[in-house]
């Protein structure tokens, strides 16, 4: 102000720029990220002679 006095905040932002960014993003993987289990071990047959086993795993993160 001209007389030396405090200024009213909202005046003063009328005349300030736009509020900077307050968060960014940075692109880091997270510590977790595709995070997968070790092999189960793998089942019994599905079926004599012509079966079937499986195993799997988990995603944990």
């Amino acid at each position: 102000k001209l007389d030396g006095g405090p200024a009213d905040v909202a005046t003063c932002l009328k005349f300030a720029g736009p509020m900077p960014q307050l968060t960014q993003s940075c692109q880091l993987p997270c510590q977790d990220d595709c995070q997968l289990t070790a092999w189960s071990k793998f089942s019994s047959c599905a079926a004599d002679c012509v079966g079937v086993r499986t195993r799997k795993r988990t995603l944990v993160g």
